[in-house]
């Protein structure tokens, strides 16, 4: 038998996290209050990225916590159902509920459904329910054959994509009223699957996450990165920064072939801190963060007007700060600026953020 084919639910899909119309969610919580009791075999179709494994991952994760054995079936590739050992079929016919996944992919690939059917038969002579999930679109060839294999099919749970107004009322939930207006057209659509619409909307929400500075552990990753490429960045430099007064005192003595060794050497550092500016360039976070999210920010943009200034020096890392600095107090003794006491306190917040850069740097 494959590996992959007798295998158990996956823990992540649950029913509290699957995303249908109500009405849909609303008969899938009775079926399973009441145990699909009367149903001998349900089937679960949709379009690809609908849902139809999710949800049968979820039915079966939440059976199992009502303390009832299952069983889950999971084709792949090239399995057939003759994969299964004697030992495996004994399992299933032991358990309250059987669960197939992907049986587009069995019918497509079963080159003797015989055995298939007469299990089939042996798990409702045995009141043993199966629930099986399938594409409804893909494998058309395979359609009449799995109609007749699966003949005793007495209840279809049939997946459509959300709608626009769903999709919109969920999204409005989680997102901004700002937010909203500006990509509400990325996530309405006909051709947009279910799970294509969760992936924008998540990026969506992890994106004003870090607007707002309310994802604290992807801003702490960021901190952590881009300190670490801060001391790439200060060790790099001052490497190359010794290098220049040995380079020199060769040049001086004429041994020009070490100096030759020490130029390429410091082509070799310099082409490091290409990688780590681009590195950091990887790192930015865009658009700008709130206040929050601020000293990332700080530490960001310090860093590439750093390396971008024509004198990129260590020493002119202070200096460019204190020339920051001293831009932002002539800002606030500006009498025209300091009228608005909203933009005071927002130039003393910035004001104090770019004064503690300058402390660690110092």
């Amino acid at each position: 038998m494959k590996h992959t084919l007798y295998t158990i639910p996956d823990p992540e899909k649950q029913l509290l996290s699957f995303k249908a119309v109500a009405n849909t969610i609303k008969l899938i919580r009775d079926l399973i209050a009441h145990r699909f009791e009367g149903y001998s075999s349900i089937k679960i179709q949709s379009e690809p990225g609908n849902g139809n494994s999710y949800l049968l991952h979820a039915i079966a994760n939440s059976l199992k916590k009502k303390g009832l054995s299952i069983a889950f079936l999971n084709f792949k590739g090239n399995d057939q159902f003759s994969d299964l050992t004697p030992y495996h079929l004994n399992q299933l016919m032991n358990c309250h509920f059987v669960f197939m996944d992907n049986v587009e992919l069995l019918m497509a690939n079963e080159q003797n459904p015989k055995k298939l059917i007469e299990f089939i038969g042996d798990l409702e002579r045995k009141d043993i329910t199966l629930i099986y999930a399938c594409h409804s679109t893909e494998f058309p060839a395979s359609v009449k054959a799995m109609n007749e294999v699966f003949s005793s099919t007495s209840l279809i749970i049939n997946l459509p994509p959300i709608s626009d107004q769903e999709r919109i009322k969920w999204a409005e939930s989680y997102l901004e009223h700002t937010v909203m207006n500006r990509i509400q057209k990325d996530l309405i659509g006909e051709k947009l699957s279910n799970a294509e619409f969760i992936k924008k909307l998540d990026y969506h929400i992890k994106k004003q996450e870090i607007i707002l500075g309310t994802n604290y552990e992807e801003i702490r990753e960021q901190y952590t990165e881009l300190k670490k490429q801060e001391l790439r960045l200060l060790q790099n430099k001052l490497a190359i920064l010794e290098l220049e007064p040995l380079k020199l005192s060769m040049i001086s003595k004429q041994e020009y072939e070490l100096a030759a060794t020490l130029r390429e050497q410091e082509r070799e550092l310099l082409a490091v801190n290409d990688k780590i500016l681009n590195e950091l360039t990887r790192l930015n976070i865009s658009p700008k963060p709130s206040k929050k999210a601020m000293e990332v920010y700080v530490y960001f943009s310090s860093l590439v007007n750093f390396i971008t200034n024509k004198d990129d020096s260590l020493q002119m890392v202070p200096h460019y700060i204190e020339k920051e600095l001293l831009t932002l107090q002539k800002k606030k003794s500006d009498p025209d600026y300091n009228s608005h006491g909203k933009h005071t306190e927002e130039l003393d917040n910035e004001i104090s953020r770019w004064e503690s850069l300058l402390k660690q740097y110092v």
